[in-house]
């Protein structure tokens, strides 16, 4: 059965009180992240018991699962073809930029784009999906994508851009989609999304009947 894809519903206070409780400030955005470099030139690491994050600078790939969110922006612009390994869905409250670069869930033979034929999203998939609009991006997007290359999903409450000969191998929702010049987007079938996209079934947990044990 296939159902349409509305734009992701963010519903959160903008600004908390700094004498809130931490459950109230959690609630919150403020942009605190500011624009965050997902591919910058040395590693990082960010592990919950609830998924991950995580950035080798040696052989440019990310390591993602769960669901994830940044308070602010995010951007790729290192002029390199980067992989991603696993699933997981990143919530920006800003926007996301590609910029002269590729993030692919596998690499072509050559190592020098993704691997479109080869590509099964229901076992590596990437969505990324933002609130905002303009800054590092068009001030109407809320994605956009320059001579790039971007292998996931992509949702945006704004725009979605892809200029300049870039490609989106993966479903798109926004506001609009704008395809620039030579622009060109296709995908695999999905069946098995990231915890937490947007399209996605809520599933919830029925307990069985109590069962009383004399001791």
């Amino acid at each position: 059965m296939t159902q349409p894809l509305n734009n992701p519903a963010w519903n959160y206070n903008i600004v908390a009180l700094p004498t809130a409780s931490d459950a109230a400030k959690l609630a919150c955005r403020n942009d605190s992240a500011g624009t965050f470099n997902l591919t910058p030139s040395t590693s990082y690491t960010c592990q919950t018991a609830g998924g991950e994050l995580s950035w080798n600078a040696t052989t440019k790939t990310l390591t993602v699962s769960g669901t994830i969110f940044i308070d602010g922006s995010a951007y790729i612009n290192n002029g390199a073809v980067n992989t991603y390994t696993g699933q997981a869905s990143l919530y920006l409250s800003g926007t996301f930029l590609i910029k002269n670069s590729k993030l692919c869930a596998g690499v072509n033979a050559g190592g020098t784009s993704c691997d479109t034929a080869g590509w099964d999203p229901n076992t590596t998939l990437l969505g990324i999906i933002t609130n905002g609009s303009g800054g590092q991006v068009n001030s109407w997007d809320g994605v956009q994508l320059v001579s790039a290359m971007y292998q996931g999903a992509l949702f945006a409450s704004a725009d979605i851009d892809t200029d300049t000969t870039s490609n989106a191998d993966g479903p798109l929702c926004a506001s609009a989609v704008n395809l620039g010049q030579s622009a060109n987007t296709s995908f695999p079938a999905i069946t098995i999304l990231p915890i937490g996209m947007p399209g996605g079934f809520a599933i919830y947990a029925q307990p069985d009947n109590l069962i009383y044990i004399r001791g």
